[in-house]
């Protein structure tokens, strides 16, 4: 899987600095591979035509509008192009809390998520008014989404028409997506992804550094992946819509999710974090903000150099042992969805930021 990976994804960097190379591809500071005849981006799209599987997302995620789309909606002179609202999956340890960081630390933009994660602040997430409070000197909004009574509440509070926020990040982009959202007031979703299995990794890694009462006296990376209770495909649950299922992940709900990912999603890795990043600011049209002085540059570098520097805590797991075939068992619908989101970032690489 992660020779796979690295064979088709490295990059050369732009808003991030640091330069990643192999010698056997080069990539643009997009993520995107280069013809070295022309320097030019080689084009890569998905067999089956994207209006095919627009026609066939969820009505759940009407409020979300298509990944290069944007919507038109009538404003009483006509129509008119609106923006959509970013909504960032908080899909934990696949680089979502990185990106976030960008937005809140590195941008400044005021974030409505979980107050920063910071357990002392979650009183504020109790008030009766919407507004924005300071968290460690970044702006956040009042309000907790990962939770369904965290978004019924900042949908009470009127959180998306305030226009208070300039991004939110939840957990539960379906129940978002009908709670926050509208037809006038639409969503972008920004969806980050990491490899499964590595992601299970760092998981554990993250337990067992900052909640360790959680693991119930399990010692070890094998006991953690026979005993302790993991959701099986636990992102193509969430894509599709199944979160709260306790049956078994199905091809079907495999499928909506893939439709789900092409068709909605603006989609990052967590492996290539820097040119996701820079796809991320160039989409959502925020390339002024991190070029204005102070440049953001450095900051963002921090960020990305952070996230990576995780990484070598992680366990070292061998493909054929017994611990990471648990884990692909346990997770092999989410494999191939994670297959099919290298074919999405490879395609939308070139669809959407290639004139």
């Amino acid at each position: 899987m992660m020779d796979t990976l690295m064979h088709h994804l490295q990059a050369g960097i732009s808003y991030v600095s640091e330069t990643l190379r192999m010698p056997d591809q080069q990539l643009d500071e997009l993520g995107r591979p280069l013809d070295l005849s022309t320097g030019l981006p080689i084009g890569m799209e998905i067999g089956e035509p994207i209006e095919d599987v627009r026609s066939r997302t969820p009505l759940a995620l009407r409020n979300m509008v298509g990944v290069g789309l944007g919507y038109m909606f009538d404003d009483g002179r006509g129509l008119a192009r609106a923006p959509a609202s970013p909504l960032l999956w908080g899909l934990e340890n696949s680089g979502s809390k990185g990106l976030e960081q960008v937005f809140a630390d590195c941008l400044g933009q005021r974030v409505a998520s979980d107050l920063g994660g910071d357990k002392k602040d979650q009183l504020y997430a109790r008030e009766s008014q919407l507004r924005i409070v300071d968290i460690s000197g970044l702006s956040y909004l009042n309000v907790d989404l990962r939770t369904t009574f965290g978004l019924d509440r900042a949908r009470d509070l009127l959180l998306v028409p305030s226009g208070q926020s300039d991004v939110a990040v939840s957990p539960q982009i379906f129940y978002a997506s009908h709670t926050l959202y509208n037809r006038s007031q639409k969503g972008q979703l920004v969806c980050m992804l990491r490899d499964p299995i590595e992601r299970e990794l760092a998981n554990y890694q993250h337990l067992v550094q900052t909640n360790s009462y959680l693991l119930q006296g399990i010692t070890s990376l094998r006991q953690y992946v026979e005993e302790f209770g993991m959701a099986e495909d636990y992102m193509t649950r969430i894509l599709s819509g199944h979160e709260h299922g306790t049956n078994p992940a199905t091809p079907q709900m495999l499928q909506i999710a893939k439709d789900v990912l092409r068709a909605k999603c603006l989609v990052g890795l967590h492996e290539q974090l820097p040119a996701s990043i820079n796809r991320v600011v160039k989409y959502l049209d925020l390339e002024s903000i991190v070029d204005a002085p102070p440049s953001a540059r450095p900051c963002i570098d921090d960020v990305a150099k952070r996230e990576r520097n995780l990484d070598y805590d992680l366990p070292s797991v061998k493909k054929g042992d017994g611990v990471y075939e648990a884990l692909a068992r346990r997770n092999s619908l989410d494999l191939e969805l994670y297959n099919y989101a290298l074919g999405v970032f490879s395609e939308q690489g070139y669809t959407l930021f290639t004139s």
